[in-house]
């Protein structure tokens, strides 16, 4: 029945006295447009007088902003009606909050959500399009006018930081230093963290050193300063300072030639390089197939491996022992003798010695035996000997 809406004031009756007041305080405004106001999807801009510095934006499809900032009071001012939805508010790393923005009029530069009394730090806010409205509404618009912030904006950042080493993977000689290094696309590493073989996380704070040989895995990250936090690396460590093995199927003893010498070699960690010999200290040679010696007498032969890693096996030396020349034997036999007779057989051997020597009278047994006696018996006698060596 009003004709208008004044509102007055005439006087305050107190039961005792005035006091004076505090002016409102006046938050920063940051305008919805803010280079640092990070949007995601599918959002509008309209211009028009009745918004903060003459325009907000609005979504009608799934959409998100994202606004971080330093400072402890936030409030997010935007536009109220009859066509607006609920939207969901995340403050930080707690859980949404829905927030219904249906007004049965316009309500512009009105606070939606706010929040005051958060620690010193920063802080980030994001405000999704949820596409869910109260029966009312007649659509689910979301819109973003202004945010008025006790503090400034800052860059959004929920990227992780990239972390990096120098580990090679191939097996080698260790000690093996390992530096690590980490940066980040928006804002700055806080800190970069290692574990080795699933132990202890330790902070990276300079390079360090693995020294156990076999593999050791490494894993390494790092957290920025708004708290994202990288997915760890793995890289293995390989270290082998074993030397390889080296064998061979020389047999010392003494052999009629030629010998045939073959060489093989392993390796615990790694794999073998090349195999090396050389023969009575000559010159190294590249293994690479069996070889033969022939010469007579005690040859000399080294060998050794060396394996991917640069370790080098202490050389073998083992001897090969060759004689093809059969011994000689002997005897001081006179042409003849008065009575019994006795005679001396003697037998050399230019290589590997005589082992045995034997001796047969007339057409008797083989005897063993350097000393020949033949019994008196007027006659011819025939004295055979020969000799074996080694």
């Amino acid at each position: 029945s009003a004709s208008n809406s004044y509102v007055s004031v005439d006087a305050f009756d107190i039961d005792g006295i005035l006091t004076p007041t505090e002016p409102a305080v006046s938050l920063p405004r940051f305008e919805q447009t803010d280079p640092l106001i990070s949007y995601s999807g599918a959002w509008s801009t309209a211009s028009g007088s009745s918004w903060s510095d003459g325009s907000y934006t609005y979504a009608k499809a799934p959409a998100s902003v994202d606004v971080a900032f330093e400072g402890t009071t936030f409030v997010w001012t935007t536009t109220k009606s009859y066509f607006s939805g609920i939207a969901s508010v995340t403050l930080d790393d707690e859980a949404p909050v829905m927030v219904d923005l249906y007004s049965s009029g316009y309500q512009h530069q009105a606070s939606a959500w706010s929040v005051e009394d958060l620690s010193p730090g920063i802080h980030t806010v994001r405000i999704e399009w949820t596409g869910t409205k109260n029966e009312s509404a007649s659509n689910s618009y979301v819109s973003v006018d202004a945010f008025d912030i006790d503090g400034i904006l800052s860059v959004v950042d929920f990227t992780a930081p990239v972390t990096t080493s120098d580990i090679d993977e191939a097996w080698q000689q260790g000690p093996v230093t390992v530096t690590l290094s980490a940066t980040d696309a928006l804002t700055s590493v806080d800190s970069t963290y290692y574990s080795i073989n699933g132990g202890t996380e330790t902070t990276y704070t300079a390079p360090f050193e693995i020294s156990a040989g076999d593999e050791t895995t490494v894993e390494y990250w790092s957290i920025d300063v708004r708290g994202n936090t990288e997915v760890a690396t793995s890289k293995t460590v390989r270290i082998d300072e074993t030397v390889p093995v080296t064998t061979s199927d020389i047999d010392e003893a003494w052999q009629q030639g030629a010998v045939t010498v073959t060489l093989g070699a392993t390796d615990a960690l790694t794999r073998v390089d090349e195999t090396y010999y050389r023969i009575d200290g000559g010159t190294d040679t590249t293994y690479t197939a069996p070889f033969e010696i022939s010469a007579e007498g005690e040859t000399t032969v080294e060998y050794w491996s060396v394996d991917t890693c640069g370790n080098t096996e202490t050389a073998t030396s083992k001897t090969v022992r060759i004689d093809d020349g059969a011994p000689v034997t002997t005897s001081n036999a006179k042409s003849s003798y008065v009575g019994t007779a006795t005679v001396t057989l003697s037998a050399t051997d230019s290589y590997s010695g005589v082992t045995s020597t034997e001796w047969r009278l007339d057409d008797g047994e083989w005897t063993n035996g350097t000393t020949v006696t033949v019994p008196h018996v007027i006659g011819s006698h025939t004295i055979a000997f020969r000799s074996t060596d080694a």
